[in-house]
């Protein structure tokens, strides 16, 4: 089930990522039933190191703590 656009879920989740240092792209709404649906997208360089993997893990993951704690 979608979240209600009104609590801006993507939006939230996209700020909660670039405090934790990570830049995804928040997705427009309305995958759904073309009202609802929360999407981003993360754009890694072809080229990624473990490290960095791990990195955009541990971010996605605190940020959608974060932004769903918050809705």
């Amino acid at each position: 089930m979608p979240f209600p656009i009104e609590r801006n879920v993507t939006h939230r989740i996209e700020e909660a990522a670039f405090r934790n240092g990570l830049l995804i792209l928040g997705g427009a709404s309305g995958l759904i039933n073309g009202i609802a649906g929360d999407h981003f997208e993360l754009l890694p360089p072809y080229t990624i190191e473990d490290r960095d993997i791990e990195f955009m893990g541990r971010a996605i993951r605190d940020s959608l703590e974060t932004a769903l704690s918050e809705v």
